[in-house]
């Protein structure tokens, strides 16, 4: 345990000679998260989905009438027998 807080004594010491080093330490990080903040959108749009039906039933007309409601250019195929 003297040794971890030796060693943040003297970093903390580096830290207090070096100004421009402390400014790097706090402000990239910061810089970076406006960056990318601003820049990476997480939501997911207009994904092309393809559905292949092998079964003709009610509940699985209601699952791709479900899945067209949402509007989001789902295509639908039937298997020929």
């Amino acid at each position: 345990m003297k040794r971890i807080l030796s060693q943040c004594r003297k970093e903390l010491a580096q830290f207090q000679r070096d100004r421009f080093t402390l400014a790097l330490a706090f402000l990239l990080p910061f810089i970076s998260l406006i960056i990318f903040g601003f820049a990476i959108r997480l939501e997911s749009k207009n994904i092309p989905l393809f559905v292949q039906d092998f079964d003709i039933s009610l509940h699985n007309k209601n699952i791709r009438l479900n899945i067209l409601t949402l509007r989001c250019g789902v295509k639908f195929c039937r298997m020929p027998n």
